[in-house]
């Protein structure tokens, strides 16, 4: 288990605690300047936290935000480098290898943004690992690529335990066992992504009668108005705002809980 305890890091991580179980896969995510890279920098053992502790991280296999490389040092080289790697998995590394396809004359300075988050990937998940710190995998990767980097992300977290920060919320749900919402450096909400599930609602309402919506005013996180109809994203873990509308007499359809839409609702609740 990966425990965060209280960890303050300046004024960028105030305060936040977290547990990621053995064999669970954390999602983070925020707003810009939420504190998620300096996070997990931090639960990789770069960063010193000024207050709290992390406890069950030692050794994670870390990549950092953009993957930064030296610039003089070819792809071919890079991919030397991680064969002589502690853990390398040439079943895994080279499968990589030729499906991110990337350049391997080309120095790193040569590469693209979403080239470098490839040929990081690479390096950190050709190698077998008890815990893996993954800041921002998806940046600047074009949809094939971001679907390669999912597929090898899932069979890394299936037998490892994982702190993956993005801005792709839906990503993370895919990906990820449990989720938290850093906002202003500090843990928003927090909890498994079956739990999230439980707890939020989408729905249409249509030809709903006047004062219903007020009536449910503390369960409504986003509302949207759609011509005759409006969109709502529901706090409703027992379902009874929803049952509320229905009740009134007004036309209820579920919607899928769209999560980037949930959390930027959560964000400016």
């Amino acid at each position: 288990m990966i425990d965060v305890r209280d960890v303050v890091v300046g004024s960028a991580v105030r305060g936040v605690s977290l547990e990621v179980p053995t064999g669970g896969c954390m999602g983070v995510i925020g707003l810009n300047g939420a504190g998620k890279s300096t996070l997990l920098a931090t639960v990789a053992g770069v960063l010193r936290p000024d207050g709290g502790a992390v406890s069950g991280a030692t050794g994670a296999i870390y990549l950092p935000e953009g993957c930064p490389l030296d610039p003089g040092i070819s792809v071919r080289r890079w991919y030397r480098l991680a064969r002589s790697l502690p853990g390398w998995e040439p079943a895994v590394g080279e499968a990589m290898i030729a499906e991110f396809k990337l350049p391997a004359k080309n120095a790193a300075n040569r590469l693209s943004q979403g080239q470098r988050v490839r040929l990081g990937l690479i390096l950190a998940l050709g190698r077998r690992g008890k815990n893996y710190v993954l800041d921002d995998p998806f940046l600047g990767l074009d949809p094939v690529a971001r679907a390669i980097a999912e597929r090898w992300i899932a069979h890394r977290a299936a037998g490892s335990t994982m702190i993956c920060a993005a801005q792709d919320a839906d990503a993370l749900e895919r990906l990820c066992t449990h989720l938290t919402l850093l906002n202003e450096g500090a843990v928003l909400a927090s909890d498994s992504v079956d739990s999230w599930r439980r707890r939020f609602r989408a729905v249409r309402v249509l030809d709903q009668p006047r004062g219903v919506l007020e009536a449910i005013g503390a369960a409504v996180l986003q509302r949207r108005e759609r011509g005759r109809s409006c969109e709502l994203i529901l706090d409703d873990p027992d379902g009874v705002a929803e049952q509320v509308l229905i009740t009134s007499g007004a036309r209820v359809d579920s919607l899928p809980v769209r999560f980037d839409e949930l959390l930027a609702a959560m964000v400016t609740a």
